[in-house]
């Protein structure tokens, strides 16, 4: 069984659990005192929604809970919540009775409905799965060094978002956490970041440069995939792997520079780089690269462009 309030909002039958917002509520919401939890999903594409008043009795809120909510300008919670709080009508986990560590703050969701610049709040120390998705709003952030991780899908679909400046605090960046964010221009990889994630950067269609720093040793599935503006990429000293589809459709992708570390090159690592005509691998290491599978199509380029070098220079 089940308990609809006044708006036909959803509960569990003991009405501790809000289960389920109907997608056409509108205006502000509080919920009730009383409830503990929030389920995943619990407000999608409720696009009406303006706001949402969280009491202190909510103890739990579930995956991405307020997902695809375009005009939701403000999550305020309650002064005496000890799992969550608001900072300007954001909403962060973190207090003595929070799941967490005691030193954590977590940004959980930027509502998606806010526009412009925004500053997180020092003292942060993660950005949450999903917290910035679909904030179509969201012009540019400025990410403190008490930051330490970025989680999945963190901006994705972020597509008026121009720059963003990673601070070194940053160890971990989560599976699609800049996907489709299609007028990103370029991004500064922190050192200390082990592994570009799968489809981390997929479809930034606008992105012209990529530094990755000596620390990164793997680059994922589909990781570049659809980047259409980046010409060149220069994978440094350290990287083993690079995944299937990891540069795919780079559609105007002309030079790639390889380093020595390299293990492996998965077959469709570089499919359908249509403008791809020079990828410059160590002296003397031709043949070693053209047996990986995703260069042996690209074998007569390799040896073409390591003769051009020797003839440049002289040897």
């Amino acid at each position: 069984m089940a308990y609809f309030d006044q708006y036909n909002v959803k509960f569990s039958d003991d009405r501790k659990t809000l289960v389920r917002c109907p997608k056409g509520l509108k205006g502000g919401y509080v919920i009730p005192d009383g409830v503990t939890e929030i389920d995943d999903r619990a407000f999608e594409c409720c696009n009406g929604l303006t706001s949402v008043f969280i009491p202190d009795s909510v103890t739990h809120i579930g995956y991405d809970p307020f997902r695809k909510c375009k005009n939701l300008t403000s999550i305020n919670v309650s002064k005496d919540n000890l799992c969550y709080f608001s900072i300007d009508g954001v909403l962060f986990e973190g207090g003595i009775a929070s799941a967490r560590d005691e030193d954590e703050k977590v940004l959980l969701q930027y509502p998606c409905g806010k526009q412009g610049a925004y500053t997180i709040p020092d003292g942060v120390t993660e950005i949450g799965s999903c917290a910035f998705e679909e904030c179509i709003g969201l012009t540019s952030i400025d990410i403190p060094d008490s930051v330490t991780g970025i989680g999945f899908s963190a901006f994705s679909n972020c597509s008026e978002l121009k720059s963003i400046t990673i601070p070194d605090s940053v160890i971990y960046i989560g599976n699609m956490a800049f996907y489709e964010c299609s007028n990103l221009r370029s991004i500064t990889i922190p050192d200390g970041i082990t592994y570009i994630g799968d489809c981390t950067f997929s479809s930034c269609l606008r992105l012209e440069s990529v530094s990755i720093p000596n620390s990164v040793t793997s680059i994922g599935f589909m990781a570049f995939m659809f980047c259409d503006n980046l010409t060149s990429i220069v994978i440094p000293n350290g990287v083993t792997h690079i995944r299937d589809m990891a540069f795919n459709r780079c559609n105007n992708l002309e030079s790639v520079t390889l380093p020595e570390s390299i293990i492996s090159i998965e077959e469709t690592a570089f499919w359908s780089c249509e403008c791809l005509y020079k990828i410059i691998v160590p002296a003397g290491q031709e043949e070693r690269f053209c047996q990986m599978d995703g260069l042996k199509a690209h074998a007569r380029m390799i040896r073409r462009t390591a003769e051009e070098r020797r003839l440049q220079s002289g040897l």
